[in-house]
């Protein structure tokens, strides 16, 4: 039986997980690391913001969360680092579902309850994925379970 959970710096990853090992992108297949990038291991010096409650409610009014379907499990979209913001309850950001969608411009807002975000920590400490296609936009992976 192969194992879907890949180790890096003493941390697990499960199956599917992206990380940015020495400015290599790599993702865990069948509990072994593939390359599929390159990245930047600096940590973005504009992490996720802590916001007030009263703040989010300001969100909330203005955000138009995506239709994600009627799937049911874990799923991944790609958020715009420079986008994500955390209240108490919520995990705000501008992003797609594809990281071409962000690398490409094609963003819509998302809300998600912390509590349903599987990689908080990496989300709060990025580390960033540069696009090629326009090496000024930074985004992470942000994996989350649905009902």
């Amino acid at each position: 039986m192969t194992s879907s959970i890949c180790i890096w710096e003493g941390q697990e990853y499960s199956e599917g997980a992206e990380t940015c090992q020495n400015g290599t992108l790599k993702e865990c297949v069948d509990g072994r690391w593939r390359t599929i990038g390159v990245c930047d291991n600096e940590n973005l010096p504009g992490e996720s913001r802590k916001i007030e409650d009263a703040e989010a409610v300001k969100l909330d009014a203005i955000s138009t969360a995506p239709d994600l379907g009627p799937l049911v499990g874990e799923r991944t979209v790609y958020a715009f680092t420079d986008s994500i913001l955390e209240s108490s309850y919520s995990l705000y950001f501008s992003g797609a579902p594809t990281p071409g969608g962000v690398c490409g411009n094609e963003i819509t807002p998302y809300k998600i309850p912390l509590d349903d975000v599987l990689n908080l920590n990496e989300v709060r400490r990025p580390r960033r994925i540069q696009c090629k296609s326009n090496p000024t936009v930074f985004y992470v992976a942000v994996r989350f379970v649905t009902a």
